[in-house]
């Protein structure tokens, strides 16, 4: 059996680990994935009087919050053999000091090659972990010997009188770290939070400059390429000999135009092109378009089953004998040409999500950015119409800081014209900004 000293503690180191892993808990956001976590300082307390081994375990519970936080082992790793080489050398020289010496010869060169060669982090960031981590190891030194010392100048009534007394080397260094670190700490834990969101906020403001460029060329598009194919229809409709006048852009931008009337039968469809316009048409009708709608762009299945569907405008045209819908069937890439020939944004990183929350990409993108985007579209409170949402793809230890190149900023907005349709522009953080 366990003697009764060694079993208290046991016990304490417990309570200690716990108390210290609930405080890191509270950590504090430095912006960009980082946090300081002040919970070991508490068992740091407890540096001169705790039996070693015990004090380790203590601090190996404490620890166990990054591995929560951070989806990683390597940092609960490196601050418990921290621990241990503090708690060995104490009665030797200045604990502050020894964890100085950790750092230089011990922990750096673990977190290079943890961070570094095992999780591939980017040589910005492992820099940014470095200094972090060993300015959080040694603060929390220095505030377990400040906790310390003022227990020991406590009133006489406290029964101290098995606790070390702390020599004048070892006050002298934690005095002098503490002018250094404390400041430093505080200004961080104030300063970077705020450097975080004026970066999101330049992102936000330039992503809703471009959505509202954007926004606007579409509601134009839509409404003249209406107007025109009304023009185009009723010349057609007139029966005049002479080739109905058709502006350039409506045989540059549509495969086909066709007419439909009310119930969705064919008046009118060129050769080719009828059963798929008249199926989905009546396929759309059934969901509400109808003749006094406003015109609205359809998303339809690819003939060609290669998966890419394509747009059909939908414009109502209404005469004083009967109703009609006209259908055009877009070109690939019309959406496209619009926006790059009419604005001066870049299109890069935009995407149109239809009412029915298929997306569709303006431009070359990955998989996982199209599923994000899907995953937002499909929410009934969509965050990215409110503000940018942050995105990072997740792999083995990393959030999107560890390789911040990954990660993205996400905006949208609704297009105005164009019911339940959305527009969403993504932007690279770029790793300058840490």
């Amino acid at each position: 059996m366990l003697d009764s000293q060694k079993l208290n503690n046991a016990w304490l180191a417990l309570a200690l680990g716990g108390a210290g892993f609930l405080l890191n808990m509270s950590e504090v956001d430095l912006g960009w994935g980082a946090h300081l976590m002040f919970g070991n300082a508490v068992i740091y307390a407890f540096l001169r009087i705790m039996d070693r081994k015990y004090l380790v375990s203590a601090i190996s519970i404490a620890s166990a919050r990054t591995i929560l936080l951070w989806n990683q082992p390597w940092a609960w790793l490196v601050w418990t053999i921290e621990a241990a080489f503090v708690a060995t050398f104490t009665r030797k020289a200045s604990p502050v000091r020894n964890d100085l010496i950790f750092w230089l010869l011990i922990g750096a060169p673990l977190l290079l090659l943890s961070y570094g060669f095992i999780m591939k982090m980017d040589l910005l960031s492992l820099r940014l972990v470095i200094a972090k981590q060993a300015m959080n190891g040694m603060i929390n030194i220095v505030i377990g010997e400040t906790l310390y010392f003022f227990v020991l100048n406590l009133p006489s009534r406290f029964p101290l009188n098995t606790w070390r007394k702390m020599p004048i080397n070892s006050f002298i260094t934690m005095i002098l770290s503490a002018v250094v670190l404390v400041p430093a700490t505080a200004y961080l834990s104030i300063d970077a939070p705020q450097r975080e969101k004026a970066v999101n906020a330049a992102i936000d403001h330039a992503l809703q400059e471009r959505l509202q460029g954007a926004n606007a060329t579409l509601s134009i598009w839509a409404t003249s390429r209406s107007l025109e194919l009304k023009l185009y229809v009723e010349q057609k409709l007139a029966g005049s000999t002479s080739t109905p006048v058709s502006p350039p852009n409506l045989a540059a931008e549509f495969k086909a135009i066709g007419i439909l009337s009310k119930d969705g039968s064919a008046n009118w469809l060129p050769q080719g092109d009828a059963r798929l316009i008249r199926r989905a048409i009546q396929d759309q009708i059934k969901d509400g378009i109808t003749a006094d709608s406003p015109y609205r762009i359809l998303t339809l299945p690819s003939p060609q089953m290669e998966g890419r569907p394509e747009l059909v405008l939908v414009v109502p045209y209404i005469t004083p004998k009967r109703d009609l819908i006209i259908v055009a069937r877009l070109q690939d890439g019309a959406f496209r040409s619009a926006l790059r020939s009419n604005t001066d944004k870049p299109i890069d990183g935009m995407f149109l999500v239809n009412p029915k929350g298929i997306v569709l990409p303006l431009s070359s993108a990955k998989i996982e950015q199209i599923d994000k985007i899907r995953d937002l579209a499909s929410r009934t409170y969509n965050p990215a119409l409110k503000a940018v949402v942050t995105y990072g793809v997740v792999s083995y230890g990393n959030s999107y800081m560890n390789d911040v190149r990954n990660a993205v900023l996400i905006r949208a907005t609704e297009i105005t014209t164009l019911p339940n349709w959305q527009i969403y522009a993504l932007s690279a953080i770029s790793s300058e900004v840490l």
